[in-house]
């Protein structure tokens, strides 16, 4: 189901947050959040995200506006009135409590009897493959282990939603990625809306059904992982999203919804006009790099140039080239492991390609 046929299940209207009458953490943040959708908050620190986060689990009141969850103001209401499960940054798990006592928790505070309980508590254990466990404390468990105990006891009472702050930072790399993975496939086996808060780019994108990006307490622009990456908002999105090559010059035309930018040494390149302003104006022109053809020019793309390669960079599926064009040295041509075109030895200087269509252009920073 498309994110625009699925019933809206909460809205953020007008929100403001303020902390001590000074400063701004959430500056009007209007957002609606979908049935079972598993959406992203993401953000640089600051940048509003846990605010936000912080307003719908309702641990922050908002300085103004109105938080609406099935047609209900939330405001008022206190958090453990608000049937959503949290999982927090460091789990949050009693030291003193077993696994299956930890997952049991929740469950008092709802008059659940002790026969539903421990059906409940069996059911989560198996559904997180903790069954062997059950009867262990948080200090005898991995940090994966631990989080998905955090995660069994924020699902445990089927809550309306999941709110999770950070709920991977504190593990590594590798495991990180296992757990995305995990996550993302028990959302889609439960059905039930995930909110999730990260700074973590490569999370949001795995992870999420859409992102919304933050940056100075101001929504930048919402949609699908795809729709952000290929065809960002503004200059921060686009930097903020991946890795991007910028280049700034000023607008020399305007045709339609494309402009033609003037660059460092005459470099001039064609890109679909974003937010650019008159000609004139100074403009930021902004192209992925993996969507760089190095070597010989390729036949249909609109913009060539020609790099001075500074270094080459091995990542064991893809090497980077990073080169200096026009007025930047930290253009990059990302090129799948094996696939380094002949003349593109440090030092050498070689042409470049890349299609307009693929290539945006920002009023500057």
């Amino acid at each position: 189901m498309t994110m625009a046929a699925r019933k809206i299940l909460a809205t953020f209207r007008d929100v403001a947050k303020s902390y001590d009458g000074r400063t701004t953490a959430v500056r009007d943040l209007n957002l609606d959040i979908c049935e079972g959708e598993f959406l992203t908050l993401l953000g640089p620190s600051g940048s509003g995200k846990t605010s936000t986060l912080m307003m719908l689990a309702g641990f922050e009141a908002p300085s103004r506006g109105e938080i609406i969850f099935q047609g209900k103001a939330l405001n008022a209401l206190p958090p453990h009135q608000r049937n959503f499960g949290v999982v927090f940054q460091d789990y949050a798990l009693f030291p003193h409590l077993t696994v299956a006592e930890n997952l049991a928790y929740p469950l008092r505070f709802r008059a659940t009897g002790r026969a539903e309980t421990e059906e409940r508590v069996g059911k989560a254990l198996s559904m997180l493959q903790l069954d062997q466990f059950r009867d262990r404390y948080p200090r005898q468990l991995s940090g994966g282990q631990q989080q998905r105990v955090a995660l069994g006891r924020a699902l445990i009472f089927d809550p309306h939603l999941v709110l999770m702050d950070e709920p991977l930072g504190a593990l590594d790399r590798q495991l990180r990625e296992r757990m995305q993975m995990e996550i993302k496939h028990l959302h889609k086996r439960l059905g039930i809306s995930f909110i999730s808060v990260t700074h973590d780019q490569g999370e949001a994108l795995t992870m999420s059904d859409r992102i919304a990006v933050f940056n100075d307490g101001t929504l930048q622009q919402i949609g699908s992982p795809q729709d952000l990456y290929e065809t960002p908002a503004n200059a921060f999105v686009a930097r903020f999203i991946g890795d991007s090559n910028f280049l700034s010059g000023h607008v020399a035309a305007i045709r339609g919804d494309a402009v033609l930018v003037e660059c460092q040494d005459g470099l001039k390149i064609t890109a679909r006009n974003v937010d650019c302003g008159a000609v004139g104006s100074a403009a930021l022109i902004s192209v992925r790099p993996e969507r760089v053809r190095p070597g010989a020019v390729a036949l249909g793309e609109h913009n060539h140039a020609e790099g001075s390669v500074l270094e080459h960079v091995y990542f064991g599926d893809a090497t980077r080239i990073r080169l200096r064009v026009a007025d930047s040295t930290e253009f990059l041509v990302k090129l799948p492991a094996g696939d380094m075109p002949s003349g593109a030895e440090v030092g050498k200087t070689i042409k470049l390609s890349w299609s307009r269509a693929h290539c945006h252009a920002f009023a500057k920073e």
